[in-house]
């Protein structure tokens, strides 16, 4: 059983193959280079003899980030899903940041206006998430978790850095997340799929 993802919300491109809950392989770019996300998913899935027909769902990040990065990104996981009649899950694009080894955290990124988004993912069996949420700065340490916060490499400064993870972007935990949902049946119709537009990364 094969999944493809796709996320734009960041600062680059990310592109994955999902069988299950494994990453069969993540490809990153420059923003520069992801303009018709459609490229890079035919790519990926040549690169590993997989007709988008074999994929059974579809899974998008839907922020926050960048407004232009979110939509273009929808819009192409949409436009597929209507095509093939292929379900959606969306999650949010901060689970990117999540350490893979199992634990609490909360993760830290910049929003506008002197404002942040955070969101607190937690390991118990399975991996669980809250919505994200838009607060001060000032209101950053009263989301506390167990094992940190985490925050983008790209935003190491957002938080002292005995205080916080700085961590790379990666797709196992959106792996293992998207499909929870999907053997769940937590999935979308592509008319049901929206953008967060709480903050920008």
């Amino acid at each position: 059983m094969f999944s493809l993802f796709l996320d734009m919300a960041q600062n680059e491109a990310i592109c994955a193959l999902f069988r299950q809950d494994r990453v069969v392989e993540e490809s990153h770019y420059r923003i520069s280079e992801a303009r018709h996300p459609t490229t890079l998913a035919a790519r990926l899935l040549e690169a590993h003899g997989v007709s988008l027909h074999e994929v059974s769902y579809l899974v998008c990040g839907v922020g926050p980030g960048s407004y232009i990065g979110m939509r273009s990104v929808v819009a192409t996981i949409q436009g597929v899903a209507f095509a093939l009649q292929k379900p959606i899950v969306s999650l949010s694009s901060l689970i990117l940041f999540v350490p893979t080894s199992p634990g609490e955290y909360t993760v830290v990124a910049e929003g506008k206006m002197q404002q942040v988004c955070v969101q607190r993912v937690w390991y118990d069996q399975q991996w669980h998430y809250d919505v994200p949420q838009i607060c001060q700065k000032t209101e950053i340490l009263s989301f506390g978790s167990p094992d940190g916060f985490v925050v983008p490499r790209s935003q190491d400064s957002l938080l002292e850095k005995n205080s916080c993870l700085s961590q790379e972007a990666h797709t196992q935990v959106i792996a293992s997340i998207a499909f929870q949902k999907y053997i769940s049946s937590h999935i979308h119709d592509p008319s049901a799929v929206s953008c967060f537009y709480g903050c920008s990364l």
